[in-house]
């Protein structure tokens, strides 16, 4: 194989593992390096002897940095700054506009909407805490997401430079994760956004919930386990930023745990209210769509979307990662 594409590869690896700052800058080092020792040893060594005496990259990317003086280690602080903004954000947003939505359903609790304010700051706490946390157990861990190694380190075993199509698109992850930490935050501090809003006459607003309110604090948990069970997902693809045997895994674990609390929640919990349904059924102009307009028709709906949607995605991840994401 070309030494020139073996010190590219030589050089991807070592980088990737480095902050984000210090790639570019390393990155020309390495090469000159490995240029000089090329050049100093004389013409019959090659790369792949060269690179043989750096090392494998994985231990040569620790010599520029240190793990033990970091919470985080810089492998995954760039991805810990990038997570925690969004989750801070979002957490921010969510407390702010369930005030804002409270006041203008009911300005008679002007008060009450006012202090759920009150919550922002040990809310911004919880998802700093959870955000920290979970980035610690994956250092900790060392989920690095690359096979074991029991022979000695050779550049052939060099990953491929990534095509565009293995890498995981990090603005795809923002979006899953905003969506997952507003989603959450609207369910816990103002459920009743869900709901069906009716004007009489004298333009008195009337809302119906359209989720089982009685039961709320049974639903509520379930809905955010799966939620936390996603984020692990959007966590770990942009941990790992390619698609890969382990993020395939992990995606596989993820969707099947989601599609297990859907079933619970929509088929064993009330979840659905009543009068949602008794208010859609009077206002139904064909009669042979009413046997369709039940709670668990709907709940049969909602799940088979949930189940297709799931397929989908676990169809496109595991037709990237076998695709364009061997090593």
């Amino acid at each position: 194989m070309d030494g020139q594409h073996y010190m590219e590869r030589y050089i991807q690896e070592v980088v990737r593992r480095l902050p984000k700052g210090q790639r570019v800058e390393i990155a020309l080092e390495l090469q000159e390096m490995i240029q000089e020792m090329l050049s100093a040893d004389g013409e019959e060594v090659t790369v792949e002897s060269v690179l043989l005496k750096l090392g494998p990259p994985k231990e040569l990317a620790k010599k520029y940095r240190d793990d033990r003086r970091y919470l985080v280690s810089p492998e995954y602080f760039d991805n810990y700054l990038w997570v925690l903004r969004i989750v801070l954000l979002c957490v921010g947003l969510s407390v702010i506009f369930s005030a804002v939505v409270n006041f203008f359903l009911d300005p008679k609790q002007a008060k009450e909407a006012a202090m759920e304010l009150l919550y922002l700051p040990s809310g911004l706490l919880a998802a700093f805490g959870a955000v920290t946390l979970l980035f610690v157990i994956l250092e900790r861990l060392h989920v690095k997401f690359e096979p074991s190694q029991s022979s000695p380190w050779n550049p052939s075993q060099l990953p491929p430079l990534l095509q565009k199509k293995a890498v995981i698109s990090r603005s795809d992850t923002v979006v899953g994760l905003v969506f997952i930490v507003l989603f959450c935050m609207l369910l816990t501090f103002a459920p009743q956004v869900f709901s069906l809003y009716l004007f009489s006459d004298s333009k008195e607003l009337t809302m119906i919930p359209v989720f089982d309110m009685e039961h709320w604090n049974v639903i509520l948990p379930l809905i955010l386990a799966s939620m936390m069970i996603g984020l692990v997902d959007e966590v770990v693809k942009l941990v790992t930023g390619r698609y890969c045997g382990a993020v395939l895994a992990v995606n596989a674990v993820t969707n099947l745990c989601q599609v297990m609390l859907s079933f619970v929640v929509l088929k064993m919990i009330p979840f659905w209210n009543p009068e949602f349904f008794s208010w859609l059924r009077k206002k139904c102009d064909i009669p042979d769509l009413l046997p369709y307009i039940t709670e668990e028709a709907f709940s049969n709906l909602f799940l088979g979307l949930i189940v297709f949607g799931t397929a989908l995605e676990l169809g496109t991840t595991a037709y990237k990662s076998l695709r364009y994401g061997k090593n």
